[in-house]
């Protein structure tokens, strides 16, 4: 077989300074970027959220809810203890005996191409 022959055509990406600043943006990205806050309440929570994991017996009440206008007639809903539910929006609120982390979004997640009302 031999030896291989190097090919002319491929070539070895250069970095840049703006693929070095995307690298490290992608790097610092993690399931918390931005933090959690644990909320066991019935008080509406203006904050920018991307998921729910539910700690105990978890209601949401979407009537206390601002969420991605994706997300519409969309009913109350438990979450199972354990479990997360991936949903997005600026203002959460549960019911009774809930307790649940909330994951904050970044201010660039998830960008503009998904406002929130």
């Amino acid at each position: 077989m031999g030896l291989l022959k190097n090919n002319d055509n491929q070539r070895v990406a250069n970095f840049t300074k703006e693929t070095n600043e995307s690298v490290n943006k992608h790097k610092s990205k993690s399931f918390a970027e931005r933090g959690a806050i644990f909320i066991d309440d019935t008080d509406e929570h203006p904050v920018d959220f991307y998921a729910v994991q539910a700690i105990a017996n978890c209601e949401v009440d979407i009537s206390g809810c601002t969420l991605l206008d994706t997300f519409t007639d969309f009913p109350d809903f438990e979450i199972p203890v354990g479990c997360i539910v991936y949903i997005s929006g600026s203002k959460i609120q549960f019911k009774t005996n809930s307790k649940a982390i909330v994951y904050l979004r970044s201010k660039q997640d998830p960008a503009d191409n998904y406002p929130i009302a």
